[in-house]
């Protein structure tokens, strides 16, 4: 149930990037993406802690520890509290000091929706996590297929009010999420600060805080090259695969969040690398196979969608195309939730340095030896399937051939 919610969910959140272009103009969209790349930046004042979460509470549960488990969940839900209002207080600052330097209207706007919309996603990213049995599973795919008819009206937002709809949307879709996830929230205890909880969940989450956080800012990197070598107005007509690209990076972040906490559970239950290996493998197989067809249905659909939909942005046929086989190739990824599961940190830590590597001088090095969007959208395809063959190997070294070193 949570897998097929998950996948529709990605689709129809990649439907609406791609439909609502049709009605913005590729300067306006440039002006969204240029706002929206300090986004990776601003998830360090998360410090890890909702990551820990999602690592610590299945694993608690597995040794049958519910009272730290509910613990650690108050501690969390305080300091997602915290963090959101620290957000909206700085959303007010900026606004303020643009505001004196006579920046346009619209340029306030979309940082007010932008401010509002992560201080949103923040708290969607605690409730998110603290689902975690097989029936909050259930639950939460049910939550998604019920957010899907609300992407479908925001449509009309965007078809009556062009980009203000747009960041209408921006803060209107994550604001009913979160209200759902709320009201259906596995545990009700209200939010209180536990300093023992907390320092647990900094020593855990730190490490990964680190870690993904590098990992975040990785998608920004295609951003930051297509500005400073072609302009806001070619990072505007990028949005199309841009679109494509958020869903495909978020389909092993959704599937990984149903895997990854049984692994967590699997390992401490049972303590074997070996079955956190199956799990792992087994899923980023599957899933990557079953994003096979979906690739193959918008690669035949996306001519008609540029000849009726995007006029606007035409150029960019070819390079969204080409972005396509980044949802296959970006899949596997999701094993790199094996060594967060047995907290591999040294494994991990290589991992993420050559992410960085990989992206910034592979995506570079293809952009300027094809040039224009194309380059860039083979370097991102090159990038992710690189990529992916690392965690799978590093995946396999730690969970399999480091074991069997040890025995």
């Amino acid at each position: 149930m949570f897998t097929i919610s998950s996948l529709t969910y990605s689709a129809i959140q990649m439907l609406f990037g791609l439909v609502v272009l049709k009605w913005i103009s590729p300067s306006e969209m440039g002006l969204w993406n240029g706002v929206t790349i300090v986004a990776p930046y601003i998830s360090f004042l998360q410090l890890g802690l909702f990551v820990a979460l999602n690592r610590e509470l299945p694993f608690l549960i597995g040794k049958g520890d519910k009272e730290n488990a509910v613990r650690q969940v108050k501690t969390a839900g305080m300091f997602a509290n915290f963090i959101t209002i620290i957000i909206l207080i700085a959303t007010i600052l900026v606004l303020f000091y643009f505001y004196s330097k006579d920046r346009n209207q619209l340029y306030l706007w979309v940082i007010l929706s932008f401010g509002i919309s992560t201080a949103l996603k923040l708290l969607q990213n605690f409730f998110v996590v603290t689902y975690r049995s097989s029936n909050d599973f259930k639950k939460l795919g049910f939550i998604y297929l019920g957010i899907i008819p609300i992407y479908l009206l925001s449509i009309l937002f965007v078809y009556f009010f062009t980009f203000t709809g747009f960041l209408i949307y921006q803060v209107a879709v994550p604001l009913i999420l979160v209200i759902l996830l709320y009201v259906n929230r596995p545990y009700k205890e209200k939010p209180y600060f536990f300093k023992s909880s907390f320092m647990t969940l900094l020593k855990t989450g730190i490490p990964f805080f680190a870690l993904n956080y590098f990992h975040g800012v990785v998608p920004s990197f295609n951003k930051i090259i297509i500005l400073k070598y072609l302009g806001i107005t070619v990072l505007g007509l990028f949005s199309p695969a841009l679109a494509i690209l958020l869903v495909g990076r978020m389909l092993p972040k959704i599937l990984g969040s149903f895997v990854y906490p049984r692994m967590s559970k699997k390992f401490g239950e049972t303590g074997s690398k070996r079955q956190v290996w199956r799990i792992n493998f087994r899923a980023s197989l599957l899933t990557t196979l079953l994003s096979i067809p979906l690739v193959v249905i918008l690669y035949f659909i996306l001519p008609f969608l540029f000849e009726y939909v995007f006029v606007q942005y035409s150029d960019a046929f070819r390079a969204t195309a080409i972005i396509l086989l980044s949802i296959i190739f970006v899949i596997p990824q999701m094993a790199y939730n094996g060594l967060s599961s047995v907290k591999a940190y040294k494994t991990m830590t290589l991992v993420v340095v050559l992410k960085l590597l990989i992206y910034w001088f592979v995506i570079l090095l293809v952009f300027k030896h094809v040039g224009g969007m194309e380059g860039i959208a083979w370097g991102i395809v090159c990038s992710d399937l690189i990529f992916s063959l690392v965690v799978l190997m590093a995946s396999y070294y730690e969970l399999i051939l480091k074991t069997k070193i040890i025995e």
